[in-house]
């Protein structure tokens, strides 16, 4: 495996494309809200548990229907909208707790002092099982289904994961390059702002050319010239 195939597999460990677990996810939300729900609505079918009222929010409604309902809707929104292995696998096993808890709920409730789940509205075999299985264990059973399925797929890395990882990987290059050449760009028009506000006048090392350049008068000797004695020793007779 060459050093760019190694990296690409280590960033198609955590990043994921959105679409790992959007049909998991979506799945769960519609049973979340299914299973938090259908005891507030279902009176109105003569469906669901006692008491046959609805929107009549139990204690016992609260933590063995709208309670799990609510973290499995939760559940299916990370994984619906998590880009990394770690959000979504949160949301699966969220969603797999609830699950769970659906289905030891009735066997639990007589010892737990959280209320109670009452008694299924039809009294006939069949209808009372129906009710059962839609509210407590079917739906709980399905819901660990999907979340089992969901986190089975977040534990594979595959070649859309790493095609994914390289493609971000050469988007981010591109945009960092981007930058480096837009600072560039600024940074010469910021020299050129500079040399355009100082005028060339005001730079005091600079000579103007039309200005008359003063040569220090050179000794004659330094010349190699004869040197004229102009010392007066006396008056000069005539």
């Amino acid at each position: 495996m060459t050093e760019l195939d190694a990296a690409d597999v280590s960033g198609g460990r955590i990043r994921i494309p959105r679409s790992r677990g959007a049909v998991s996810g979506v799945l769960l939300i519609l049973l979340g809200a299914w299973g938090a729900l259908a005891p507030l609505v279902g009176p109105y079918w003569d469906f669901g548990f006692t008491p046959n009222e609805t929107w009549n929010l139990t204690d016992g409604r609260w933590w063995f229907h709208v309670l799990p309902g609510i973290v499995t809707v939760i559940g299916g929104l990370l994984l619906l909208l998590g880009t990394d292995r770690i959000t979504a696998s949160i949301g699966g096993w969220l969603a797999a707790a609830a699950g769970a808890w659906y289905v030891i709920a009735l066997p639990l409730q007589p010892n737990l002092s959280l209320g109670s789940v009452g008694n299924p509205i039809h009294t006939s075999l069949r209808g009372s099982t129906v009710e059962r299985l839609s509210l407590f264990d079917g739906l709980g059973a399905l819901i660990i289904f999907i979340s089992a399925y969901a986190l089975g797929r977040l534990a594979v890395v595959g070649v859309r994961d790493v095609r994914h990882a390289r493609h971000r990987a050469a988007r981010q290059q591109e945009l960092d390059e981007a930058a480096v050449a837009t600072a560039g760009v600024r940074r010469r028009e910021s020299g050129r702002d500079i040399d355009e506000v100082t005028p060339v006048e005001d730079d005091p090392n600079r000579r103007n050319p039309n200005d008359t350049v003063v040569l220090p008068e050179t000794p004659a000797h330094a010349r190699g010239g004869p040197i004229e004695d102009t010392t007066r020793l006396g008056p000069r007779n005539n």
